[in-house]
């Protein structure tokens, strides 16, 4: 009997393993800008200037104009496409402005209605690196700002990050159904100088930024370590079932 418990727990801990593993998201953050009817992406764009920029602590949005201007800065979280929401947050840096409306997420599902997530449907939470807040948002009609009920069982389509309001903030560790995802600064490389003869070494080229911009959450060649380990609870369990077998 021992040996039988044994196996199951190791087969069921292998399957819960390897579901946990195909459900998890792969997301994206990139960054945009908008003003008076155009839009662009990563960096400072309109008059007056908004900015939206993957930075060291985070991605930082900077409206300089008033509230009431036309313009905006933000970010597309990708790889949501299809999913219905059970969690939704970021961490906000101090001193950041967050109040009524920015930012917030914007969240578009499939019966072609916004949901408006903001400061009111946020509550605070533990867990945020030092320097930060941490909030989650209710996603029921409650929290949401735009009186469309809420996200409720609806399949998304799209979610984005906006910030409208006159200020600045920085914010990461954007939570979508508990996957965490972020945008990260552009790397500033110096290529190696080509050998020359000449005594005198050739000028080091000028530093150009490089072309990555999305953080990548779940994707990539990681190694796919739920897999690894649902696949090895699986075996032992099967082993254990079959050497019960041979011995009763």
């Amino acid at each position: 009997m021992k040996r039988l418990l044994f196996a199951l727990t190791m087969a069921a801990l292998g399957l819960f393993a390897m579901t946990s593993a195909a459900f998890a998201l792969s997301l994206s953050v990139t960054p945009w800008t908008y003003s008076h009817g155009a839009s662009s992406g990563e960096g400072v764009f309109g008059t007056p200037p908004v900015t939206s920029k993957c930075t060291a602590a985070g991605l930082t949005l900077f409206k300089s104009g008033a509230t009431s201007d036309d313009s905006s800065a933000g970010a597309t979280i990708g790889g949501v496409s299809g999913i219905t929401l059970s969690d939704l947050g970021f961490d906000v840096l101090a001193g950041s402005h967050f109040s009524g409306g920015a930012p917030r997420f914007n969240v578009l599902t499939e019966d072609q209605q916004t949901h408006f997530y903001g400061f009111s449907a946020a509550t605070a939470q533990s867990g945020a690196p030092a320097g930060y807040q941490r909030y989650r948002f209710d996603l029921s009609a409650a929290g949401d700002g735009s009186g469309n009920g809420g996200t409720g069982d609806k399949k998304v389509l799209s979610i984005n990050v906006v910030f409208d309001e006159q200020g600045e903030a920085t914010v990461k560790n954007f939570d979508v159904n508990g996957t965490l995802a972020n945008c990260v600064a552009a790397v500033v490389t110096t290529p190696t100088p080509a050998p020359t003869a000449a005594p005198t070494a050739a000028p080091t080229a000028a530093p150009t930024a490089s072309t990555g911009r999305l953080a990548q959450t779940g994707g990539g060649a990681q190694l796919p370590i739920g897999m690894i380990l649902g696949s090895g609870f699986l075996l032992v369990g099967l082993a254990a079932l079959t050497l019960r077998r041979r011995t009763v």
